[in-house]
């Protein structure tokens, strides 16, 4: 397996529909209006509609996905964050 810790990380958007990314580690959660994943710059959220991958390649870091892009944004993606954000939005509703 390569080493893809010293590679770029890299996003490419072409006219809101198709994305292409470099330095990606790991998919935690993909469906057709939201991709979760970890990169080497931390957890990334791309949000749109009628997404779907196109190319995946783990090994060299590389995702490809296509739809209509509406929100692309850098958080953390660990299960307790998710936790205590779950917990907190039931809390305050």
């Amino acid at each position: 397996m390569a080493d893809i810790k010293n590679e770029e990380h890299r996003i490419i958007i072409k006219d809101r529909e198709l994305i292409d990314l470099n330095g990606i580690l790991s998919v935690k959660r993909f469906d057709d209006e939201e991709i979760d994943l970890e990169t080497q710059m931390g957890g990334l959220t791309i949000k749109g509609e009628n997404m779907y991958m196109k190319h995946l390649n783990l090994e060299k870091g590389e995702l490809i996905t296509e739809g209509h892009i509406k929100s692309i944004y850098y958080g953390e993606h660990d299960e307790k964050t998710r936790k205590k954000e779950g917990l907190l939005k039931r809390l305050f509703k």
